[in-house]
């Protein structure tokens, strides 16, 4: 966990299982703040079980403290699908496929009391979308843009 600017970071994003999210979703909740944004990426190696494993996260984001989830990769494209399909507001969250776009679009949202989650394997970049949320050098993945869209 870290603290910049008024706002709160927990990061884990070497690996990323449906136990470690769900984890770190009660870390999210646990954590007084204004607002609670969880940044999500793709959950890998999770072979047949894979889409649901995505979905069994939309919902406890959907039923949970979550005020915003912003999702990357196309996997994590079905945490907030289920979210939606659960009750999250459409307006709550956001899909990107790059760290960068993730990133920015993040940062854009961010006030002073927030409570960050970002989560997902290491594959998809999420130290990218911290290094920028935290203004700190990008590694060179973090660029480019993709899907603007929520579906």
């Amino acid at each position: 966990t870290h603290v910049e600017d008024d706002i709160t970071f927990i990061c884990d994003y070497y690996n990323a299982g449906p136990a470690s999210v769900a984890s770190a979703l009660e870390v999210l909740a646990s954590k007084p703040a204004r607002r609670r944004i969880a940044v999500l990426g793709d959950m890998l190696e999770l072979g047949e079980y894979e889409e649901k494993a995505h979905r069994y996260i939309g919902r406890l984001v959907a039923h949970g403290c979550v005020d915003f989830l912003v999702t990357l990769g196309p996997r994590a494209r079905w945490i907030g699908l289920e979210a939606l399909k659960e009750g999250l507001h459409e307006s709550r969250w956001f899909h990107g496929e790059s760290a960068g776009e993730v990133a920015h679009r993040t940062k854009s949202m961010l006030s002073s009391g927030d409570a960050v989650l970002i989560k997902g394997s290491r594959a998809v970049h999420m130290e990218d979308v911290y290094a920028v949320l935290a203004k700190k050098p990008l590694s060179s993945s973090a660029g480019g843009s993709a899907d603007h869209s929520n579906r």
